[in-house]
């Protein structure tokens, strides 16, 4: 479980810089991985996508009901 998060916070770091298209073997390294233990964990770019959004959706519902208008937020 440990490698799996190290490696979807490096995916999603790399991914934020450098573009969807970044290599496994890059997301690996920067995760102190090998490159079978990504592919293990995720056999594929379809399955580490929906794993990131996965992991992220909560935050994004968060930040865009703050934006909603009637939210409570300032300027709504």
């Amino acid at each position: 479980m440990r490698n799996r998060r190290l490696l979807l916070a490096k995916a999603y770091e790399l991914m934020v810089s450098e573009g969807l298209d970044v290599p496994y073997e890059d997301i690996a390294r920067a995760a102190g991985t090998g490159t079978g233990t990504m592919y293990r964990r995720f056999p594929d770019r379809q399955n580490l996508l929906n794993a990131l959004f996965s992991e992220h959706i909560d935050t994004v519902i968060g930040l865009a009901a703050r934006r909603l208008p009637g939210s409570g937020s300032p300027g709504s």
